[in-house]
């Protein structure tokens, strides 16, 4: 058996460092925070080699005095904590006293500091297993801390580092999480001598992200501002139809603090659904506010995680909140409202390049539909009237009326009162989009799109009525069969489907099946994936899921290979656009484009058109 001992402080000291500081990044972190406990308003941030061989932050906070400049590298020095039930109210980053002890164990140190009180500042230098150097320094009232050589002497760990590019990414990132954090602080940051970005103190988070994020592909922005009894959560959501690649572009903030957390990152993606493709992922920066005895900060070293004493409430109450705002930029025309007035633009002449703003092969000049082409110059019509008060431009065709319709029948086809559907017509272009006007903008509708957003929400709406449409009779029944599991599952979940007039569906021997009936809106053709989503969906889940969610990716299936009407002319387009003011959701499609879209010129001229 062998002798137990106690580790000396030297050993000790480097594993509780490794606790808290695993790479550049982490000295980053700490000293960032360190800076906004001291209440600074502006820090500067350098490194160079990754991080690994020196960084630097300079801040103008508070500074410390002799006394405290030697003694906050004793570990569990703080000012933070006093007692025990501090913890629940604690709001300040650091407050175990870990930080630069752990630092200066695993590196060279130097710190030199003021506070407001002295006329001479303190230099504090100290690297592993020494003793601190103290003397006196000339220098403003704040602190800089200066790390160097981190991990000289624990070459095992320095090792296992990645690239200088990996470890310099990390770090960027983590500035811009607190610049992000602490838009009133100005923060500049520089590696390797060459300025990375420098921003002001913002006052608004749009700011900060455009100063910070300059390349930054959506440079538009839902505010969102909710509450419930203590909590509140605000910040900026991308419009429907407009995420990214992958749900890093998620910043969430507890108390100001930068967190990861999955139980919010699905409540913000569950609220997306719909509003997006599906290759995407929404893009939000999230700030959630909330009492300290609501959440438990000091999970892990880094205090990145968190956990939640309600977790099922803060869920609810994230997924709720984000949901009411997406459906509620119904009431702002295209979901993109804006705070300052937009400067006048040119207009757009549609002579230049139209074919380009579709992907499908380009076709000519004639795809253009307009209902004055036919006419005399002279009886060409006025434009519709609308609650718009901007005037047509004079190169793109003015808005026409059906020939030979009836007065009435043009009184029906006037636009609603309200939204984007009051736009003036200008024209439709290839039987797919309708163009509008909103000075300074051209507003395209996807027709198909919409199609494809009515033709669901009809369905859906069977499905959450315990429906699912009416049956056609197959002329040829369709046969097939499934695996001894698979078929058992299904077997016991056939009165069930016939119950639910599903299909008519009735089993030959254990494991074949044959369909009798299917509904009206599935074509033939895609029997094959409606059977394999109902058997995959009864196996997995039984009976529990409504209908609306069983059927729901194949319906979206269905969605990509159906068929519809070519829209021929603005009444039709009217008419569209009536029906489409009725669904709950008509700014994306079932598949999470956006069926409305609007650009100037200056939008167009980019996209090189």
């Amino acid at each position: 058996m062998e002798r137990i001992q106690i580790l000396p402080e030297t050993i000790a000291n480097q594993i509780a460092a490794g606790e808290v500081i695993e790479r550049p990044v982490h000295v980053a972190k700490e000293l960032l925070e360190n800076s906004l406990d001291a209440h600074a308003t502006q820090i500067d941030i350098q490194f160079c080699s990754g991080g690994i061989s020196r960084i630097q932050v300079h801040d103008n906070g508070c500074g410390m005095d002799e006394e405290s400049a030697v003694l906050c590298f004793q570990r569990h020095a703080t000012s933070k904590l006093q007692k025990i039930h501090d913890l629940q109210t604690i709001r300040s980053f650091g407050f175990r006293g870990e930080a630069l002890p752990s630092i200066a164990s695993v590196a060279k140190v130097t710190l030199t500091t003021r506070s407001e009180h002295q006329e001479l500042g303190t230099m504090v230098e100290i690297s592993a297993n020494e003793k601190p150097i103290q003397t006196p320094y000339p220098c403003p009232i704040g602190t800089t801390v200066t790390v160097e050589q981190l991990f000289y002497n624990v070459p095992v760990r320095r090792k296992f580092l990645k690239s200088e590019a990996t470890e310099s990414a990390h770090i960027i990132h983590c500035v811009r999480l607190y610049a992000l954090a602490y838009p009133q602080v100005h923060f500049t940051l520089q590696q390797d001598g060459r300025q990375i970005f420098s921003s002001p103190s913002c006052s608004r988070l749009e700011e900060r992200i455009q100063e910070i994020w300059p390349n930054r592909t959506i440079v538009q922005w839902l505010p969102l501002q909710a509450s419930q009894n203590h909590w509140t959560l605000s910040g900026l959501l991308c419009p429907p139809g407009s995420g990214c690649a992958h749900h890093s572009e998620i910043y969430l903030f507890l108390n100001q603090r930068p967190i990861i957390d999955a139980l919010l990152t699905n409540a913000i993606q569950e609220a997306y659904h719909g509003f997006l493709p599906n290759q995407c992922d929404p893009a939000a920066f999230l700030f959630l506010s909330m009492p300290g005895t609501d959440v438990d900060i000091n999970v892990h070293p880094t205090k990145r995680e968190v956990r939640f004493q309600q977790e099922n409430k803060v869920r609810t109450f994230v997924l709720e909140s984000i949901r009411s705002c997406l459906e509620a930029v119904q009431t702002q025309p295209f979901g993109i409202p804006h705070d300052d007035p937009l400067p006048q633009r040119t207009e757009l002449s549609f002579a230049s390049h139209p074919e380009k703003l579709l992907s499908a092969p380009a076709p000519s000049m004639d795809a253009w539909v307009s209902l004055d082409a036919e006419r005399p110059t002279e009886q060409k019509s006025e434009p519709v009237e609308c609650c718009a008060e901007n005037s047509l431009p004079s190169t793109l065709p003015t808005a026409p009326t059906d020939e030979g319709a009836s007065p009435a029948s043009r009184e029906e086809s006037k636009p609603p009162s309200s939204g984007p559907f009051c736009l003036p017509f200008l024209a439709l272009w290839n039987h797919r989009l309708a163009i509008f006007q909103d000075n300074p903008f051209l507003v395209f509708l996807d027709c198909k799109g919409a199609q494809m957003r009515l033709w669901y929400d009809r369905i859906s709406a069977l499905f959450h009525q315990g429906k699912i449409g009416s049956l056609q009779t197959l002329l040829f029944p369709y046969i097939f069969s499934l695996e001894d599991r698979t078929a058992a599952c299904f077997k016991e979940s056939i009165d069930y489907v016939n119950f639910r007039e599903i299909c008519v569906v009735r089993a030959l021997t254990d494991t074949q099946f044959q369909i009798d009936a299917i509904p009206q809106w599935l074509p033939t053709e895609q029997i094959d994936r409606f059977v394999a989503q109902l058997t995959n969906t009864l196996e997995q889940n039984g009976q529990m899921l409504s209908l609306a969610q069983r059927f729901e990716p194949l319906l979206t299936q269905i969605l990509l290979h159906q068929t519809f009407e070519p829209i021929e002319n603005e009444k039709q387009v009217r008419a569209l656009c009536e029906e489409l003011k009725q669904c709950e959701n008509y700014i994306t499609d079932p598949l999470g484009h956006s069926i409305w879209n609007r650009f100037t010129a200056e939008d167009l001229m980019r996209k090189n058109l």
